[in-house]
């Protein structure tokens, strides 16, 4: 009996299938979110007809559909440059110089303007390093006391300012037809102002309510050079002459009163308001701020 087969005495379990149906159940939803990727992802193509298909023209019979007739006016703006661009396109860049005027709000003291160092502002905390020190407190000026922000139009070497025609009375840049500063003027010249809030109006104009677009520009013809000088050139003007030269040349554009300014994340506030205010008068009523990435 030595070779008797012992039986185990252990009684069958059942199969426990409850991992397998968790699999299934994770398995089932992914197959068919596949299927259904592979049918989206379908294209019919209709071959030309013709002996091999190679010698045949194959002819158009739908229309296509016409891009929506978008301006998109974006202002790209950095630390050192402003890059107007319309259409997928873009203009040439408006290079700067950034300086800004304090008055201190304890002392009364004001200061002439002084350069800003974009280098000089931590992104982290931003915070100005090099702000000036008040000469009747002794004390540091603080953003708060910053009045303005100053822009000047700086020649591609960065070496010199350039240089524009105002008008005396009411500080209007004198631009040619096509927006350019004037580089001289004489009597007899036919030129163009471009407007600001001290230029005059007519009674019309001046019962235009905010929704009407404003004049932006008026031709004149120069009788007194005198009443005329030059000044170290503003990078809003500028900016503006070409905002409004480019919404001038797409009058049926669907977005014509629309302007993008896309600024750097450090950029000064203050500067991207006053940017929004030259948008403003260019007739642009609908501004938007972006993040632009470096």
């Amino acid at each position: 009996m030595a070779n008797k087969i012992r039986r185990s005495k252990a009684e069958m379990k059942e199969l426990d299938l409850t991992s397998f149906m968790n699999l299934m159940v994770v398995l089932i939803p992914v197959l068919l979110a596949s299927a259904e990727f592979a049918k989206i992802a379908t294209v019919d193509v209709s071959l030309p007809q013709g002996p091999r298909g190679s010698q045949t023209t194959s002819t158009q019979t739908q229309k296509p559909e016409e891009e929506p007739n978008k301006l998109v006016l974006t202002v790209l703006l950095s630390d050192s440059a402003m890059t107007i661009g319309a259409k997928s396109n873009f203009l040439p860049s408006i290079f700067y110089k950034e300086y800004h005027k304090y008055v201190s709000k304890e002392t009364g003291t004001v200061l002439p303007m002084e350069e800003y160092f974009p280098e000089k502002l931590d992104p982290k905390t931003m915070k100005y390093s090099a702000l000036p020190i008040d000469p009747k407190s002794g004390k540091a000026f603080t953003p708060q006391d910053r009045e303005e922000i100053y822009l000047y139009a700086m020649e591609d070497d960065f070496k010199a300012v350039k240089k524009g025609y105002y008008s005396i009375q009411f500080s209007e840049l004198l631009t040619d037809e096509n927006g350019a500063p004037l580089k001289s003027i004489k009597p007899g010249d036919v030129v163009y102002a471009l407007t600001t809030r001290m230029s005059p109006v007519s009674e019309a104009d001046a019962d235009k309510t905010e929704d009407e677009e404003v004049v932006t520009r008026r031709k004149i013809t120069i009788q007194n050079p005198a009443d005329f000088e030059q000044r170290d050139l503003s990078a809003y003007d500028l900016m503006k002459s070409m905002l409004v030269q480019v919404r001038d040349r797409y009058p049926d554009a669907e977005d014509r009163n629309d302007l993008i300014i896309a600024a750097e994340d450090q950029m000064v506030y203050d500067k991207i308001v006053q940017l929004m205010d030259v948008g403003r008068t260019a007739n642009l009523k609908n501004i938007s701020i972006a993040k632009l990435r470096m």
